[in-house]
């Protein structure tokens, strides 16, 4: 039996799926969040998260990809799996633009 070491450093949040997302969250963490995707992003590309928080507060992160990778499917499409990495809180330049 082996041990796996976490390197993250910071614990990871399990997502439940939801319809509405363009992409499928696998875990979101203090540090950044894995989702998958249809297509790869680049990797060092940079995007814009607008996230709800479980008491329905706003908060928009900037966060870089880190990693991709191909998972293959047996049925279905294959997915790109993406790490990325929140870089910056952007919150207030969103809620700005959008008032």
């Amino acid at each position: 039996m082996s041990l796996t070491v976490d390197r993250r450093r910071s614990p990871r949040v399990p997502v439940a799926d939801h319809q509405f997302l363009p992409a499928i969250v696998r875990d979101v963490s203090l540090g950044g969040l894995s989702i998958e995707l249809p297509e790869p992003l680049p990797q060092g590309s940079i995007h814009d998260f607008d996230l709800r928080v479980g008491d329905r507060s706003r908060v928009v992160l900037r966060a870089r990809v880190a990693h991709t990778t191909t998972e293959l499917r047996a049925t279905g499409p294959d997915v790109f799996v993406t790490g990325l990495e929140f870089i910056e809180d952007v919150t207030e330049d969103a809620m700005q633009k959008s008032a």
